[in-house]
Order: structure tokens, then sequence, then C-alpha cells
């Protein structure tokens, strides 16, 4: 499976990661030319740095799991499905489980953060 792509114009925004001649850079504003530029797909070792924690792995659907305190003790329950790079989100607490989204195509972690700073997780 491919580890990086090069990215289209139209993907770039305030905070986008990207890297150009081997150094992971943030995008502000503009850049010149992205012929030269790759982005790392969205991957495991991502949203273990988001602070998820992987609580099983069964045959390339990971589940993870994100600790907060809200009315009672909950968490986000977070199933990334590699081959197709697609995720669903709950939140999940003592009396219910709520989806968030599912079945969410992601490609990168620029964008996985942009989705969860909207849900306020991160």
């Amino acid at each position: 499976m491919m580890k990086y792509y090069t990215p289209t114009e139209d993907e770039f925004f305030n905070g986008f990661e990207y890297i150009e001649n081997e150094i992971t850079k943030v995008y502000h504003n503009r850049i010149l030319g992205i012929e030269n530029l790759k982005i790392k797909y969205l991957d495991v070792e991502d949203i273990l740095k988001l602070g998820f924690t992987l609580e099983e792995n069964k045959d390339g659907v990971y589940k993870f799991n994100k600790m907060f305190f809200g009315e009672s003790p909950s968490f986000y329950e977070l199933i990334f499905k590699l081959e197709d790079r697609t995720l669903t989100l709950n939140e999940v607490n003592q009396f219910k489980t709520t989806n968030l989204f599912l079945n969410f195509h992601l490609k990168n972690i620029s964008e996985l953060k942009w989705i969860l700073n909207r849900y306020g997780i991160l």
C-alpha cells in the first residue's frame, strides 16, 4: 500500500501538513508549486499521535479509544479501516453509544485533525 501521494491544490487549508524536501511543514497562506510536495496517507501512527489508544487490530480494522470526562466517564471510539482509510467515530458512555460519523473517508492526518477539532475532541 502506498504511503504518500501528491496533493491537489484544493486540499490545502491553514494547518495542512505536507512534506517538501523530506521536511514536514504546515501550510498557512500559499505554496509555490505543488508538484514536488508529498502527503503521507493517514495511518495507525497518526491516530496514536493524536492521543488515541489502540485497543484492537483485527484483519486491518483498528479500534482506538480516547477517554474524556463529561456527565459520566466516557470515551471516543474510533474505528479505522486501513484498506480504504475510512473512519467511524462513536461517543460511548455508560448509557448509550452515539455515532458521530460513519465510514468517513480521510486521506491524511490534517483532515482527521480538522474533523476532530470540529467535534471538540482535540
